[in-house]
């Protein structure tokens, strides 16, 4: 609070909000639920790459 100004928040109202499974369907995102495959790059990191990049969510 700077200079004695209340923050101002952006509110959204609830029928705005988008489920995650929405959000994923419009982006066209890839499905990786048992297509996937997990590399290991060596120092604690790991990728996750798809199997089959033509399933995507529906």
């Amino acid at each position: 609070m700077e200079n004695g100004k209340k923050p101002t928040y952006i509110r959204r109202k609830k029928t705005e909000q988008k489920t995650l499974h929405e959000r994923l369907v419009e982006n066209g995102s890839v499905d990786l639920r048992n297509n996937s495959e997990i590399i290991d790059l060596g120092y604690g990191y790991s990728k996750i790459v798809p199997i089959d990049r033509s399933k995507i969510y529906k």
